[in-house]
């Protein structure tokens, strides 16, 4: 089942619910207040009813009143034949429900089927009040209830006015107890009646009421199942129809989020596609070897920041005499840097193999990176130096890179090999680079390296510092060149605390 079909349901069934407890509730009140009209007005039509068969009596007995004759044996005749006809009147139009009193309260006629009842004796019940009536002809009637009904007594005069009898008629609540059961009878036909069609009302408002909670049910399905051009029709300007617009707009939103994320996925994925042609280009630039001589141990490595990185380092051996030694940065990282760094790194390792001093090299170099550069403000530093194998001689010379580091067997001190005239490479058409030449001997090592390995920085944005990295290296400045490396690498990371913000390039040359 559904969970808008249980909507609906639980919709109708309320709606049903309600309808039919407010029927019952008015069921209810208004059979109420017909038993309490009925027994509010149960009195007064009793009397009425009693004065008209009274008064009707009168009339059949042939004028205003009864006649009463003056005779001694006159008047009795004459009272038994009033009674006489009293009696088939009254039986004709009262049944057996009539009782005759006269001046003195005692019974004349009993036309009551029954004279006892819970109620004890009637005629006894009556006698009281007829004679309090005769006494009194100007009240009228008096009222007297009992178990079954209500008797109502009035006076019945003569021509004169004079009363000499009293009359009680019984009223049996029969007929209103008959009144109030088909009163209820009706009412809860009618309540079945509106109840059934409470029922088929309800449901077709909840029907009508849930059909824009199923139209938006099934649209956010079809939103949910790739379906993002999917829109809901509002064809009213209601509530329902302001919430159309809002999920239109919502999926239009989500449209063009998604497209825009697609697009965005689309431009990474090429990205990251040219990242790795890049790095894989760049890798190539780098030696997959050092080469192995006689005399001298070579370690390296290079870890960029990111997949494409700005730093590169070489080695290039030219016949069996010489070698050179390369290293540098290209500014910022990633696919420029690296675009720079491979015009840089190829046009370097072309004119060594053609035998141009380190500073010949860099001029060179800085032309051709120049007229392609132009004033993009981008540029790259560069350390160069040639080491003659037979007279270990060290020409060098620097286009504003990090001076290198000389440890001398001789001494600990440290020796930088600075050169204060060359500019980077790529930011002026005049640059100008001299050669230097130092003598290296035997257990000397020097370290050539990129800023990021001098600028690395911990989590408070402190750098290392060369200083640091001097006193690694008076420690290890025997070991091999692998393990010097290793340290000066431990010593980094632990200060960065894994987290690296630059690339680091580094090559360790000790002479034997």
């Amino acid at each position: 089942m559904s969970r808008n079909t249980t909507f609906r349901r639980r919709l109708t069934w309320n709606l049903v619910t309600l309808s039919t407890g407010c029927l019952l509730l008015l069921s209810v009140a208004v059979l109420g207040t017909a038993v309490q009209i009925v027994r509010a007005h149960f009195e007064e039509m009793a009397v009425d009813s009693t004065m008209l068969s009274v008064r009707y009596l009168g009339q059949m007995q042939g004028g205003a009143g009864y006649r009463e004759d003056t005779g001694e044996s006159g008047e009795a005749v004459d009272k038994e034949r009033l009674i006489h006809t009293f009696g088939l009147h009254a039986r004709a139009l009262m049944g057996d429900q009539a009782i005759l009193f006269d001046r003195d309260g005692a019974l004349v006629s009993n036309l009551a089927s029954t004279v006892q009842g819970r109620d004890g004796d009637v005629v006894g019940l009556l006698a009281p009040h007829a004679r309090s009536l005769l006494a009194k002809p100007e009240v009228g009637h008096v009222a007297v209830r009992d178990h079954s009904g209500m008797w109502v007594g009035t006076p019945i005069a003569t021509a004169d006015g004079s009363p000499i009898f009293a009359v009680f008629l019984h009223h049996s609540m029969d007929g209103a107890k008959r009144l109030v059961f088909m009163t209820a009878l009706y009412v809860l036909g009618l309540t079945i009646v509106l109840s059934v069609l409470a029922v088929v009302l309800g449901t077709r408002l909840s029907q009508r009421l849930s059909q824009p909670l199923r139209t938006l049910y099934h649209a956010v399905n079809r939103l949910g199942d790739g379906e993002l051009d999917h829109r809901i029709e509002a064809k009213l300007q209601d509530e329902f129809g302001q919430i159309a617009e809002a999920f239109n707009d919502m999926a239009s939103s989500m449209q063009r989020y998604m497209e825009k994320i697609a697009s965005e996925a689309q431009h990474r994925e090429q990205l990251e596609s040219e990242f790795r042609i890049a790095a894989q280009l760049q890798h190539s630039l780098l030696p997959n070897q050092l080469p192995e001589i006689e005399g001298l141990k070579l370690s390296a490595m290079s870890r960029p920041a990111r997949e494409v990185g700005g730093d590169f380092y070489d080695v290039v051996l030219v016949g069996g005499d010489s070698i050179y030694f390369a290293i540098g940065d290209a500014t910022n990282k990633g696919l420029p840097a690296a675009i720079h760094v491979t015009q840089c790194a190829s046009s370097v390792r072309t004119l060594a193999r053609e035998g141009y001093s380190p500073a010949q090299v860099l001029r060179q170099v800085n032309t051709l990176l120049y007229e392609n550069l132009g004033d993009s403000c981008r540029f790259v530093t560069l350390f160069l130096a040639k080491l003659d194998l037979n007279t270990r001689a060290l020409t060098f010379s620097s286009a504003g890179h990090n001076p290198p580091v000389l440890i001398r067997a001789s001494t600990t001190e440290p020796q930088y090999l600075k050169d204060k005239n060359g500019l980077p490479l790529g930011l002026s058409a005049d640059g100008s680079f001299d050669d230097q030449i130092i003598q290296l001997h035997a257990d000397d090592m020097l370290l050539l390296y990129t800023d990021g390995l001098s600028e690395a920085m911990n989590e408070s944005g402190e750098m290392l510092g060369m200083e640091r990295i001097i006193q690694t290296l008076r420690h290890v400045v025997e070991s091999e060149t692998e393990s010097t490396l290793g340290s000066v690498l431990k010593q980094v990371d632990e200060y960065e605390g894994g987290v690296q913000h630059d690339d680091l390039t580094m090559l360790v040359i000790r002479l034997e």
